[in-house]
């Protein structure tokens, strides 16, 4: 893989997690409470929020349910130029 393509992938991670804090804050939600909705582990939920981790569509999709959004809506700015995460 090029350099290029791993900055980009870091930066989508970074930016996934900085999508997945503003939205759990949004709602006053620990990142215990997220996990406990989402049947994901709270070490797993803050290493997405940290860009450190490649997740799998069945997990963001766990997580959009959380936030009562469709995938999609759960994304949006993931990918754009977005500095607070809407």
């Amino acid at each position: 893989m090029s350099n290029n393509a791993n900055n980009n992938g870091s930066k989508l991670k970074k930016k996934l997690g900085q999508r997945l804090r503003f939205l759990r804050k949004s709602i006053s939600l620990t990142q215990e409470e997220l996990s406990f909705r989402s049947n994901l582990d709270r070490s797993y939920i803050a290493s997405i929020e940290q860009g450190r981790r490649n997740v799998s569509l069945v997990n963001l999709h766990k997580i959009a349910v959380v936030f009562s959004m469709t995938l999609s809506e759960f994304l949006e700015g993931v990918n754009g130029n977005h500095n607070n995460g809407k």
